[in-house]
């Protein structure tokens, strides 16, 4: 019987991190977490440390396995453009450096959605159009370089974990570009029709239960094979009584296909992370009511 694998969880106080920690721990990792201030009642201890400081980073990946990289500023709301850029950027580098020097093999990395999401001048969240590059949209549609700085630095990310991949073909580096992931709390409220804060065209109506994205998490770290990976785990919202084409017709038509002159008959496509991972949410799709103007 192998010995669980050690695995360093960063940004461990935070939404999902925490999730993530709690997860890996109950399924018999030894975790190591770190976050940058302290939150209580989490189920595994928490080692307080800031990781622009080049030298925690050795500290915290010094004897580990593997590392699952979550700890960032979380938004581009987080500060000015050259906090979060700078901040981030430091964050990312010291971590990866120091997981190369070190010997780590494994690195599962959170990205976001908003590396590939089209540019806007209007607020990202009341967007009325979908701002995908293309349908069905996954984990190899193109990144958008015109767009925020929290945005930027995750795509920058992106590119050093193909580096390390490039320096080391033994390396595993996966990058999740999470939608938003929305608490169990939040996923009943929606159910219940007490909000329908997801159900947005300029993401697709896309998300990922906080619970999902731990399974995932584990599933990356477990069977993920040598090389880079991107993916995108996404679900999308559903209308009551409309097929996918009604939706896809009524909010998202002016969004190309990814395959010129091929209908999209999906608005996520999760099938190289089933191929890759053996991995697919099992929670069911969020259904709400059809808008009051009709189809």
């Amino acid at each position: 019987m192998q010995p669980p694998m050690r695995v360093l969880v960063t940004g461990a106080a935070g939404h999902i991190g925490s999730v993530v920690a709690q997860h890996l721990a109950g399924s018999g990792f030894e975790v190591r977490a770190t976050d940058n201030r302290f939150r209580p009642g989490l189920a595994v201890r928490l080692d307080l440390a800031d990781l622009t400081d080049p030298h925690a980073a050795y500290r915290l990946l010094d004897g580990v396995e593997a590392v699952v990289h979550l700890g960032n500023l979380p938004s581009s709301k987080s500060g000015t453009p050259q906090h979060v850029m700078n901040t981030n950027t430091a964050i990312n580098t010291n971590v990866f450096v120091a997981a190369r020097e070190l010997g780590l093999k494994r690195i599962v990395f959170a990205s976001t959605i908003q590396t590939m999401l089209l540019p806007s001048a209007a607020d990202a969240y009341s967007h009325p159009r979908c701002r995908l590059p293309h349908l069905p949209a996954d984990g190899g549609s193109p990144v958008c370089l015109d767009n925020n700085y929290y945005a930027l630095n995750k795509i920058f990310a992106e590119q050093m974990l193909q580096g390390l991949v490039h320096a080391d073909d033994q390396m595993i580096c996966t990058a999740l570009r999470f939608p938003s992931v929305p608490s169990p709390k939040w996923i009943k409220r929606l159910r219940e029709g007490k909000d329908r804060w997801l159900f947005r065209p300029n993401e697709g109506f896309t998300y990922l239960p906080v619970e999902e994205a731990a399974s995932l998490v584990e599933a990356a770290l477990l069977k993920q094979s040598p090389g880079y990976h991107c993916y995108f785990p996404a679900q999308s919202c559903g209308v009551r009584g409309w097929s996918l084409q009604q939706l896809i017709e009524h909010y998202l038509s002016e969004v190309p296909p990814r395959e010129p002159g091929i209908t999209p008959d999906r608005i996520v496509d999760m099938r190289q992370i089933e191929t890759d991972l053996g991995w697919k949410p099992s929670e069911p799709v969020l259904l709400f009511d059809p808008p009051s103007e009709g189809v």
